[in-house]
Order: structure tokens, then C-alpha cells, then sequence
């Protein structure tokens, strides 16, 4: 794990961090906040991916799985931003201000091709927020490209977003569980659109909150059904364009840049465990299972070598990718590619 301070103008580049993070009490009577990579800093972090595990059995004030407090972009250098970064470790917290996938921003910011694979977990009695990749405060934040693939859970009364709560959002996607104890407060994409919000897209039978402030708004943050291929294969193509994006027969699309790194494997790895789907039964447009409503075997998607396990053993998977049902309550499903 690695925990830091850079003053501004400084990059982190090229970075794969591992580790856990375990708090059970209050430091000195504060709120702290946490995170694996550059802890109050104002570094920029560009191909970084942390596996780093977070739970906190106390109060605590941000928590994100990359970097906290704030990513500014470095005055000598103004087109530096956060960019091709993953999060794939889980968060857990009883109770935080807030927790992000990737990053919380309080200053002017922009993220770029990044991925949240983690599950993130807000359980506060006080209706606290929980955001699939940042908390995206201020009017001038950009985020850009870029995918929730993980579990976000806020088990209270609190926001949860699937990207971000505010500022520019365009072509991102929320194609992981969404699970919100308030769903009036819950959204696949975002609370507000204060600038700009255009081709913003996430999937209804995962997600089941509407768009922005829990309301589709054509153009800009839509729901779409995996199952009969609106989310998947070329459906987005001519809207998300081929400059960054790859599109593949009976997958989600998934980020060019974890194609095309050298770094390590580790990149291109989870960028298939994000784009592999869960095709749960449809009737129509309008009679569709839901992640917590499912009454018919379903199937995943077997390609490049992703393997699925069931934690509860209710399922069975075969070989072709074909679910299963064999006994009532909740299951969870996890994807990986063996090494």
C-alpha cells in the first residue's frame, strides 16, 4: 500500500498497489479520511490500479478508493488529469461523510478513462452519500469516460449516485449493482446536471433508479436493457465513438486504453472483468428480472477466459455460462480471469 503527500504539480504514474486498510476506532477523537494513493495530496495519478481493501468499524469523513482529499490540475501543466486509473478494492464503512470509487473533489478536476470495479459500502445512520467513481462537488469537475462496474451500496437514507453527484458527465456508464435503501434519493449517473451532461448510459435491470435525480433524460443519461443488446455489443458505437471505447459481440463497452497497456496485465485483465454483462431474463421493455428481483435463469458472458463463482451457492454456473436457479434469498456473483 502506498499513503502520501505530493505537493501540487506533482504525477504518480504506473503504479499497482496492494493491501488493506483496517480501522476500528477514532484516531485522536477526528473524523479522518482515507485512501490508498496520495492521501492530501495534490498529486495527479495517471495509470495507477490499487486491489486495496478499505473497512472502517468507525466514523470517518472521505473515503475513496484512489485519492483523497482533491486532484487539482497542476498549474505548469493544465491539460494533466487524472487519467487510465482503476479501483478494484472494496470499501466498507458504518459511517463516512462520503465514499468514492475513485477520487473526491473539491477542487477544479477532470477524470478521464478510469474504472471502479470495487464495492463500495456506506452504512450511516445519518443518510451519507455513496459515488461510483467521485463526489464531483464543484460546477467546473469533468468526468469523462468512465465506468462503475463495482457494487454500490448505501444501506440508509443516502445519495447514491452511479458516477458522480454533479458537474460535466459525458459518455460514462454504470453497468454494476446499484442497491439503494432510499430509492427516491438514487440515480444510475448523477443527482444534478450543473454544466454539461450528454451520452451517459446505465443498465435498468442493475441499476433501476433513473438517470439524473431519478429520472431518465434523453440525451443524457438513459437506461438501457442488456439483454436485448441496447448496452452491449455495437449498440453504443455511434455515440460513444471508437476513440477510446472497444465494443465486442455480447459485452459491455469497455475503456481502449486497459487494451492497449504494457504495464501489466492487471490492466487488461479488469478491464474484461468490468465489461463482462449478466444477461437476466426480459419479457419486454416494460417486464424485465432485476438484480434483486430474479425469477429466471439468466446467463453471464464467458469471454476471455472469465470465470464466475457463486458466493452462496443458490446458483449453478456450466461451462457455457448458463444460471441456474436453485434456491431462494441473495447470492452474489463475482467475475475473474485466472492467471
Amino acid at each position: 500500500m502506498v499513503c502520501f503527500f505530493l505537493s501540487e504539480n506533482s504525477v504518480v504514474k504506473n503504479l499497482v498497489i496492494d493491501g488493506y486498510i483496517k480501522i476500528d476506532t477514532l484516531l485522536n477523537g477526528y473524523y479522518h479520511s482515507f485512501s490508498p494513493l496520495c492521501s492530501r495530496s495534490f498529486a495527479v495519478p495517471i495509470n495507477c490500479i490499487s486491489f486495496v481493501n478499505i473497512t472502517i468499524n468507525s466514523r470517518a469523513a472521505s473515503i475513496s478508493g484512489m485519492i483523497f482529499p482533491r486532484i487539482s490540475v497542476p498549474s505548469s501543466n493544465p491539460d494533466t488529469n487524472m487519467k487510465n486509473c482503476i479501483n478494484a478494492g472494496n470499501i466498507v464503512v458504518s459511517d463516512a461523510s462520503q465514499v468514492s470509487g475513485l477520487s473526491v473533489l473539491s477542487q477544479p478536476a477532470k477524470i478521464f478513462n478510469c474504472l471502479n470495479l470495487g464495492n463500495l459500502s456506506n452504512n450511516s445512520p445519518y443518510g451519507r452519500p455513496v459515488h461510483g467513481i467521485s463526489d464531483g462537488t464543484t460546477y467546473l469537475a469533468k468526468t469523462i469516460n468512465c465506468i462503475n462496474a463495482g457494487f454500490t451500496n448505501n444501506a440508509t437514507s443516502g445519495q447514491l449516485m452511479g458516477i458522480v453527484n454533479g458537474g460535466t458527465v459525458q459518455k460514462c456508464l454504470t453497468i454494476g449493482v446499484c442497491l439503494a435503501n432510499s430509492p427516491s434519493r438514487a440515480s444510475g449517473i448523477s443527482r444534478q446536471a450543473e454544466v454539461s451532461t450528454t451520452s451517459n448510459y446505465y443498465d435498468r435491470q442493475m441499476c433501476p433508479y433513473g438517470g439524473i435525480n431519478g429520472v431518465d433524460v434523453a440525451g443524457q443519461a438513459e437506461g438501457k436493457l442488456t439483454t436485448n443488446g441496447t448496452l452491449t455489443g455495437t449498440a453504443l458505437q455511434s455515440i460513444l465513438g471508437t476513440d477510446d471505447w472497444v465494443y465486442e459481440d455480447s459485452m459491455y463497452p469497455r475503456l481502449k486504453c486497459f487494451d492497449t497497456m504494457t504495464a501489466s496485465d492487471a490492466y487488461r485483465k479488469e478491464g474484461y472483468d468490468g465489461a463482462s454483462p449478466v444477461f437476466l431474463h426480459i419479457e419486454d421493455d416494460a417486464n424485465y428480472d432485476k438484480h434483486n428481483s430474479v425469477t429466471h435463469c439468466f446467463k453471464v458472458s464467458m469471454k476471455h477466459g472469465v470465470t464466475w463463482e457463486s458466493a452462496n451457492g443458490r446458483v449453478s454456473i456450466d461451462a457455457d455460462g448458463n444460471v441456474a436457479l436453485l434456491s431462494l434469498g441473495w447470492d452474489t456473483l463475482t467475475c475473474w480471469i485466472m492467471t
